[in-house]
């Protein structure tokens, strides 16, 4: 029988082989994280608004530093892009996978 810790181990297993399948393991561990965040509050062709993220939970113990870092490299890697009309807000992109 499985304990918790184990589904828990074989959960994360899964999870990092997926990551693999769609080419995220290129991303740090908070470019991933935040790229979720952008996920899971907008839909493709949505936006949402930097605030937003900076209260999600997979987002807000970031530092500041290091959330604009990777919110830079998103944009770079163009997972996401701004808002014309509004700079606090960012455009959820097709995800392309490899």
């Amino acid at each position: 029988m499985n304990t918790n810790v184990e589904r828990l181990a074989q959960m994360r297993e899964l999870l990092l082989r997926m990551e693999g399948e769609l080419g995220l393991e290129g991303l740090t561990r908070f470019e991933r994280d935040l790229l979720y965040a952008v996920r899971c509050l907008a839909a493709e062709g949505q936006t949402v608004r930097s605030a937003a993220l900076r209260g999600h939970e997979l987002v807000e113990a970031m530092t500041q530093p290091t959330y604009h870092r990777a919110l830079r490299e998103l944009i770079v890697r163009k997972y996401i892009a701004p808002d014309e009309n509004n700079r606090s807000t960012y455009r959820v992109l097709a995800f392309r996978t490899p």
